[in-house]
């Protein structure tokens, strides 16, 4: 990604008020990838065209942004928003941890998801395959309980 694509993500992203979780959130849904630091230039190019849309310009329909990321929703399992959400929660657990993990945060999320909801979870493209909606609140509540408890630690209140 090029300093200038970078500047235009972000600087339309202001424009259009989005936080930084709508920000990945949108960049999970138009790539399948989770930060801006893993795309490719023609998913780039997607990001900043839907960006551009949501201001009020044209956009490629969803099936032909990136075939491979492109998985629609589902009715009645985890959406975009919610898969955003929680790897944005992991993001800022990451920031508590005491030693950088060498665990990808694929594989840091499967687990979390196979130990607090008991579903089976992979790293990769099944990651998300068995999370319905109610799992995916009790995940993203459960990831907020982790964010809390390292913060207390972290402030020393935690011992």
């Amino acid at each position: 990604m090029t300093a200038s694509q970078r500047k235009a993500i972000f600087g339309i992203r202001k424009s259009l008020g989005m936080s930084d979780d709508d920000r990945r959130a949108l960049v999970l849904g138009v790539t399948g990838k989770e930060s801006t630091k893993e795309l490719t230039d023609r998913e780039t190019e997607d990001v900043i065209r839907e960006l551009k849309a949501r201001l009020g310009g044209e956009t490629v329909p969803p099936e032909k942004r990136n075939p491979k990321a492109y998985k629609p929703e589902v009715p009645g399992m985890i959406t975009n928003c919610q898969k955003g959400k929680a790897f944005a929660l992991l993001h800022d657990l990451k920031k508590y941890d005491e030693t950088p993990s060498e665990i990808s945060d694929g594989a840091r999320m499967a687990g979390i998801i196979r130990k607090e909801l008991k579903i089976t979870a992979y790293e990769g493209d099944r990651l998300w395959e068995w999370v319905n909606a109610e799992a995916a609140g009790k995940l993203i509540e459960t990831l907020k309980g982790y964010v809390n408890s390292a913060k207390k630690k972290a402030k020393g209140d935690g011992k």
